[in-house]
């Protein structure tokens, strides 16, 4: 019988020696970190200190930029040259990654939806930029990811799906520019976390993975994105694992949930729940007794199709 296998697991947070301590203990391998100013570069000579001191015991895997695209029209040349300053200097950090989110800061309130010609002239500009970014921090070992959006009810498939945002990365082309999934964005959209996962493909790079109550009418999307720890909410956690088995999913896997100062609560129920959904998957695979039928590994338990098996 095979030993299960668990996958490094992360956790989003602000970088601190508490934190780095606490997620250890926890067991966590990885931080992904936030609140780093990348304008400050004594804050980053003591960042760079500090995870050098706790190198031997976690890495650091990715951070979260603020968002520059803050209008249909933003400067693509003063973003582009921006972003990259800022991956330069994640790179001398170890920062494998940089998430940011692919949507403009302010957008009007279209009641029924926005112009197709507006959406693809934002996307021809975002495309332009990454192809910049790409082009200069090529050789540093760090890159990019887009995390998808949440349809706020006004934009509908504004970068929310997967689908959309493998079509924007694979126009780049570039290997250092991927996307980054926020697992509780998904059920708000009224998408399947599976099915997103699947359409992601080998372009996911990243997670920040949460639960979700999903969407509740008459309040605002942004009420909806609770981010509580995985497990906790409606999102099915086991047919997620199956995806990211089924697309060869290799990174850590990097939670995003409770509060980015004080994540520690939040951070032992994901890495506990996850660790036991692990753990009962491989008994599943090993005695053939899945729930909802069938026998040996990936039983009918789950309808993700198989690579080969369209």
């Amino acid at each position: 019988m095979n030993a299960p296998c668990f996958r490094p697991l992360g956790m989003y947070c602000n970088l601190s020696e508490e934190s780095l301590e606490e997620l250890v203990r926890i067991g966590f391998t990885h931080i992904c970190a936030g609140g780093i100013d990348w304008e400050n570069d004594e804050e980053l000579r003591k960042a760079r200190s500090l995870l050098k001191a706790w190198s031997e015991h976690i890495q650091p895997y990715s951070v979260h930029y603020s968002c520059l695209f803050n209008s249909l029209d933003f400067p693509v040349d003063e973003v582009a040259d921006r972003l990259s300053e800022w991956m330069l200097k994640a790179a001398t950090l170890g920062i494998r990654w940089g998430v940011i989110h692919p949507r403009p800061g302010a957008l009007p309130d279209w009641r029924n939806g926005p112009e197709p010609q507006v959406l693809q002239a934002f996307e021809d500009r975002l495309v332009t930029c990454l192809e910049k970014v790409a082009q200069r921090t090529c050789s540093s070992g760090t890159g990019l990811s887009l995390e998808n959006d949440i349809w706020d009810r006004r934009v509908w498939n504004w970068l929310c799906t997967g689908k959309d945002l493998k079509r924007v990365v694979s126009r780049v082309g570039a290997k250092n520019i991927g996307i980054c999934l926020d697992m509780g964005h998904v059920p708000i959209s009224g998408l399947d976390p599976a099915a997103t996962i699947l359409e992601m493909g080998e372009y996911l790079v990243d997670t920040h993975f949460n639960d979700s109550f999903g969407y509740f009418p008459g309040r605002t999307v942004w009420d909806c994105d609770v981010h509580i720890p995985i497990g906790l909410g409606m999102v099915n956690w086991v047919e997620v694992m199956d995806a990211l088995e089924a697309i060869g999913f290799t990174h850590p896997i990097c939670f995003e949930a409770g509060s980015q100062v004080y994540p520690h609560d939040a951070a032992r129920i994901c890495f506990s729940n996850w660790r036991a959904i692990e753990l009962a998957r491989w008994r599943w695979d090993c005695f053939g007794n899945r729930p909802g039928g069938g026998t040996g590994p990936r039983a009918a338990h789950t309808s993700i199709p198989r690579p080969g098996s369209e």
